[in-house]
């Protein structure tokens, strides 16, 4: 599992279009990256693939330590860049979680920078990444905010003290995150698109889990903590109705993928390609298993006190039989060249400037990294 990630994660972070690492599992034809020894001409059987992993592998933590700006705390774009890069740090961030990155990273929340170190201060980062200059409003940084700042800190300790402007800036956050849920009333024509409509059901599950599993251990602790609400969050870092909000976010975010996978998969199977759209198809696959199985077995929705869940409101595990067409379907829908099309934009609309041809559709190594998860 590490294997795949670091290469969907790595590629996702520094491919460019004719720098591109990837195989077609049916025909074996492949698209080699330059700095790695091979004939990009030549197929490859999977033990050459297995090599090539094991060199990204080896190089991949010393490459993403050289994106880092120490006088940021920020992973940029460009090197010598003046500005923290939200995003780029976030997908770096994520990376850090595993072993191999130990060499170039201090993992220990609780130290901070004390002296000369070569090391990146995994602590520092995270501390200057929650008090940047993130937009609410742009959906693609929230979610991502705030499932890689709780799957980083599963203890919290970030949060811990925050004074009130930084108190503030994660209410604003998690305001965003709960009110970007799809709306039943909108149908097929949610303001979001299905990658954004994934990162945000990414990040309630995350809020949803954790809260469930250190609820357990504050009653284990005892009653001298500060009382905690969704997320294990500071109660005062937290919207009014949160808890509910969350829930229906949750169930709104099955419904609605569920119907949008439904769809993808009868418009592929009766041959309405002018409708059919493969990201469509992997993203609603991926809110539908994510949010379902945080939900499966839960007690549903109730509106009134008293009168029990609403009909339909009780999720179970996801369909099994819809999540294997949905993968199946997506892999044969893969290049001969080993991409797909590009489908759905990021963004339904381009009014914001800074957002060309070339960064306004998902990479297709973010797309596979997340479905082989």
């Amino acid at each position: 599992m590490g294997r795949i990630w670091l290469v969907s994660v790595a590629l996702a972070m520094t491919v460019t279009s004719s720098d591109a690492f990837l195989v077609n599992p049916t025909t074996k034809a492949s698209v080699l990256s330059h700095n790695m020894a091979g004939d990009a001409n030549q197929p490859m059987d999977y033990k050459t693939l297995d090599r090539r992993l094991e060199i990204l592998e080896r190089s991949s933590a010393e490459s993403l330590a050289g994106f880092y700006e120490p006088s940021l705390k920020s992973f940029a774009v460009r090197p010598g860049s003046e500005r923290f890069s939200v995003t780029s740090t976030l997908f770096a961030l994520e990376s850090f979680r595993h072993d191999i990155f130990a060499q170039e990273a201090e993992l220990d929340l609780n130290k901070k920078t004390s002296g000369s170190t070569d090391k990146i201060i995994l602590r520092d980062v995270l501390d200057a990444t929650l008090r940047s200059d993130w937009n609410d409003e742009d959906l693609f940084q929230v979610p991502l905010l705030i499932h890689v700042l709780l799957t980083m800190d599963p203890e919290r300790i970030l949060f811990r003290d925050m004074d009130d402007t930084t108190t503030e800036k994660v209410k604003s956050l998690i305001q965003a995150l709960l009110s970007a849920r799809p709306l039943r009333r909108s149908g097929q024509v949610q303001s979001l698109s299905d990658y954004l409509l994934f990162l945000c059901a990414q990040a309630m599950t995350t809020l949803h889990d954790s809260t469930d599993f250190m609820l357990e251990e504050q009653e284990e602790g005892g009653q001298d903590r500060e009382p905690t609400g969704i997320g294990r969050l500071p109660q005062k870092a937290l919207p009014e109705d949160a808890s509910s909000e969350l829930s229906l976010g949750l169930y709104r975010c099955v419904e609605v993928s569920y119907n949008e996978l439904c769809r993808q998969l009868a418009y592929r199977s009766s041959g309405d390609r002018n409708n059919f759209d493969v990201m469509r198809l992997a993203y609603s696959l991926l809110t539908y298993v994510t949010t379902a199985n945080t939900l499966s077995g839960s007690a549903g929705i109730q509106l009134v006190a008293g009168e029990g869940p609403v009909t339909g409101s009780v999720v179970g595990p996801p369909n099994a039989f819809l999540v294997r067409e949905g993968l199946r379907s997506f892999f044969e829908e893969q290049n001969d060249d080993g991409l797909w099309d590009k489908g759905q934009p990021i963004y339904k609309s381009f009014r914001r400037t800074g957002r060309n041809v070339g960064n306004a559709f998902v990479f297709a190594t973010d797309t596979v990294g997340s479905l082989l998860k």
